[in-house]
This record gives structure tokens, C-alpha cells and sequence, in this order.
């Protein structure tokens, strides 16, 4: 899968998805017996917010909920796109132009293409 295609299928997950903010918050709130799950809510979760997922991880050697992964999933919902949009910026201003020094030079920074700055975010993605 090249880059591209990478940050297409990430685009096409975000807009499949209710929009964020979304948050992580642990206990019943008053409808749920398990105090120790975390719930996955968009926006607030009392007075509006839309429940989205019960979140219960367990760690196998100590049995305890893992409401740090609930808070990463959460979280994702709002960074994703952000980086999202911060790597095809970046990518669509890094790019082979046969004009800039010569056949096979980058646009942007003038290096042989492709550039470092290309690659380093290619191979990162593939």
C-alpha cells in the first residue's frame, strides 16, 4: 500500500465516524453497574454526550481495566485527522518537478527526488 493510499483509507475511516471530540471517562454514570469500564463518549458525557463504546480492556496478569486504552482510542478521533492533514501538506509541497534544478529534483527543498523529507514519510506509511 503506498502512502497515499495509506492516508485515502484513513480519510475515508475518519469521515465514516462521528465527528470529535471524542472522550474517555471511567465509571457508571448512572446507568452502567461497572464503575471500573470506560466509556467512550462523544463530547461530554453527562448533560448531551452520545455514548459510543464500553471500553473494558483487561491486563491478563493483573486483571485490572486499562482505561488508558479507551483515553487512546478516544483521543485518535481527534489527533488522526490533524496528522492526517499535516502528512498530505507536507507531501503534496514535496514532490518531483522536472523544472526546479533539473529532471529529478524535489519542488520544494530543491534535493535529488525523491527527497528525504518524501521518503522518510513514505517509508514510514508503507
Amino acid at each position: 500500500m503506498s502512502a497515499e493510499e495509506w492516508l485515502a483509507e484513513r480519510a475515508r475511516i475518519e469521515q465514516a465516524a462521528t465527528d470529535g471530540p471524542w472522550i474517555a471517562a471511567t465509571g457508571a454514570y448512572g446507568w452502567d453497574h461497572d464503575d471500573e469500564a470506560t466509556h467512550v463518549w462523544h463530547r461530554e458525557p453527562i448533560g448531551g454526550g452520545t455514548y459510543k463504546a464500553l471500553i473494558k480492556i483487561v491486563d491478563n496478569e493483573l486483571n485490572q481495566t486499562a482505561p488508558e486504552d479507551a483515553e487512546f482510542i478516544a483521543d485518535a478521533r481527534t489527533t488522526m485527522p490533524k496528522m492526517r492533514a499535516a502528512l498530505e501538506a507536507v507531501l503534496a509541497l514535496h514532490w518531483g518537478e522536472p523544472y526546479a534544478q533539473g529532471p529529478g529534483y524535489c519542488a520544494e527543498c530543491e534535493h535529488l527526488w525523491p527527497c528525504g523529507t518524501y521518503t522518510a514519510i513514505t517509508e514510514a506509511l508503507t
